[in-house]
């Protein structure tokens, strides 16, 4: 699809950037400029100040356009409604110029809708009482449009400096937290003599930090539950774990205190369930029902188990994990090998 000359315009000028206006950008497009969304929101809101020569070219363009589109709707319109094509050239020029852009579009267009659109057209004529106050409230209008996206863009440009600041931040304790675990799980192997022991609890450090980093948290985030397992269970065990169930988001901290229960139960499936046979496997499903998350996980062809006599670390922290969630765990040995159901409801993240 090839750009129009316009849309490459847009495009020598823009620069990245992660705000903007959908609705603009999808009106473009839909009139045949073709330009990409995050391309124009860039063009937008770029921190290069436009020359005042190019910033009243800018509005010279714009009200051109509005121009052109009353005078093409002339048949259609009545003499009230001569500047309502003009008010977002404004508001665009102002968003895109800034002050002197915003300025340009209003006095261009106040003469052009005076002499083309005013009784008689084509004249500056004298004007009565009524057709003062229709000029004053499209100046004092047009002066708010301006003001407002000024105000716009600053808070815009304030918005883009403080998540600047705050992704720095964010990486430097990023950096900070990893050095840390780095530090603590050397301590742990020289510390703990028992390597299996040291092994098992560097594992389940790991598995707490792997979650997403909580700095970067955002509400409209979500994590999937089958890429989850698969990231934290099959993509270990490969074919022996069997993944079922449809298409659930997972909050923060499901996502997060989940992950830590799948670990240390593949764990023990490698340990002491089925896991630890070649012909072993593991079937994880899920369902939805009446607003709760429903997951089984049942191992088989492993070795028998029996129900412990006290429950372990493991055990506890799984426990822990699950009833934080608001939810419940119910263990279960049969012959075939370790089973668990977990319920949480959906939404508490």
């Amino acid at each position: 699809m090839t750009e129009s000359w316009i849309g490459q315009t847009l495009r020598r000028y823009a620069v990245y950037n992660s705000l903007g206006s959908y609705p603009l950008s999808s009106i473009l497009y839909l009139i045949g400029m073709r330009i990409p969304a995050t391309q124009f929101r860039r063009f937008i809101f770029r921190r290069r100040k436009l020359s005042s020569i190019r910033a009243v070219a800018l509005g010279v363009s714009c009200v051109a356009l509005a121009f052109l589109v009353r005078f093409l709707l002339t048949p259609f319109t009545v003499a009230d409604s001569a500047f309502a094509t003009f008010y977002p050239a404004i508001l665009f020029s102002a968003l895109v110029g800034g002050t002197v852009a915003g300025v340009a579009a209003i006095i261009l267009s106040f003469l052009a809708g005076w002499w083309a659109f005013l009784e008689p057209i084509y004249v500056f004529n004298q004007p009565n009482f009524r057709e003062i106050v229709h000029l004053g409230l499209f100046i004092l209008s047009s002066g708010v449009i301006v003001w407002l996206a000024l105000q716009y863009r600053r808070t815009v440009f304030e918005l883009e400096d403080s998540e600047s600041q705050r992704r720095l931040l964010a990486d430097e304790v990023r950096h900070r937290a990893k050095n840390t675990v780095s530090v603590i799980l050397a301590i742990v192997a020289q510390t703990i003599n028992d390597k299996e022991l040291a092994h098992t609890l560097s594992d389940r450090i790991r598995a707490s930090v792997d979650a997403r980093d909580p700095l970067e948290t955002d509400p409209s985030q979500s994590t999937d539950l089958r890429e989850l397992l698969v990231d934290t269970v099959q993509r270990t065990h490969g074919q022996n774990i069997v993944l079922s169930g449809p298409a659930v988001r997972l909050g923060e901290a499901q996502a997060r205190n989940l992950r830590l229960v799948f670990h240390e139960m593949s764990t023990n499936a490698a340990k002491y369930g089925a896991l630890s046979e070649p012909a072993g496997k593991v079937n994880v499903s899920w369902s939805i029902a009446q607003s709760w998350l429903n997951i089984l996980w049942c191992e088989h062809n492993g070795p028998k188990v029996a129900p412990p006599e006290k429950k372990n670390f493991g055990s506890k922290l799984m426990a822990r994990m699950v009833n934080d969630l608001d939810g419940h765990l119910e263990p279960t040995f049969a012959k075939s090998g370790y089973c668990y159901k977990i319920s949480v409801p959906i939404g508490n993240s």
